[in-house]
């Protein structure tokens, strides 16, 4: 949660210099692609959200002007890593509408175009829909649970931007 403010503390006043920027970016990036600990709210514990933090870290990172395209395509990539994490964990704890914001933000900041956006959505689907004739199972129904829960924020979030590209 405080990593997300200081990234955010940057984006507003530019105290990173540009290799520190890459150097953060890049181990929220190796983090979020590494976290197999997908709890949410643990009684008697609190909070233990690491996908939703750092998504919240990566949204401030898409929220910076000073980022480039491939500064953009590592947190996509980032985020594509956890939007249906393997093992069969489901998402119960507003995952999916965390990880939605650094794609909604990174969209506002016009540097892919619709076929960039549908290749990517492409790709995601491609990686996390069960196909037709695999076996149900409870980690195939995790996974279209979770790719659903994402691409419907992410739709809802674009219709409701106001925004005539954002939502093509």
């Amino acid at each position: 949660l405080v990593l997300s403010e200081v990234i955010r503390d940057d984006r507003m006043r530019g105290v990173w210099s540009a290799a520190q920027r890459e150097a953060a970016l890049e181990r929220i990036g190796i983090y979020m692609t590494s976290i197999t600990d997908h709890r949410g709210f643990q009684p008697g514990a609190g909070w233990r959200h690491g996908v939703a933090h750092s998504a919240d870290a990566l949204m401030q990172f898409a929220l910076n002007p000073a980022l480039d395209r491939a500064a953009l395509d590592r947190i996509l990539e980032a985020v594509t890593s956890q939007v249906s994490p393997p093992g069969g964990h489901a998402y119960v704890h507003g995952e999916s509408e965390r990880l939605m914001r650094p794609v909604l933000f990174a969209a506002r900041r016009g540097l892919h175009d619709a076929r960039d956006w549908s290749a990517w959505l492409g790709r995601l689907v491609a990686r996390d829909a069960p196909a037709k004739d695999a076996p149900t199972t409870l980690e195939a129904l995790a996974r279209r649970h979770n790719l659903r829960g994402f691409v419907y924020a992410l739709y809802a979030s674009a219709q409701e931007s106001g925004d005539p590209t954002i939502r093509e």
